[in-house]
């Protein structure tokens, strides 16, 4: 089945060029691994306080983009970010270059 995912969404948008040395991948459309872990395992991924205030929207073209309920957690996740997506790399081989961070208050 994730093999099925990846074809999808391999055909949502033109492949990239060939991904850097060391074995993580970057750019062009996520994995269904990579999906499926930033969405079903965000806590783990971040730790409980920080998922209690920011949850992950989209990811893709090398950008994983979170929202925060409030600014100052806007701050903490941007300080995170390095540590984040070097979590995400390791658990799905695949890397991110950015993570973005909105503010949406009430989500």
């Amino acid at each position: 089945m994730g093999e099925a995912l990846d074809d999808v969404v391999a055909g949502l948008s033109p492949p990239g060029p060939p991904g850097p040395p060391g074995g993580a991948t970057t750019a062009g459309p996520p994995s269904a691994a990579a999906l499926g872990t930033v969405f079903s395992r965000w806590e783990e991924l971040v730790g409980p306080a920080v998922a209690r205030h920011a949850r992950p929207l989209r990811v893709g073209a090398g950008t994983l983009v979170v929202a925060v309920d409030q600014p100052p957690w806007a701050t903490q996740v941007r300080a995170l970010a390095p540590e984040i997506l070097a979590r995400l790399a390791q658990r799905t081989g695949e890397r991110l270059d950015r993570l973005e961070v909105v503010v949406r208050p009430g989500r």
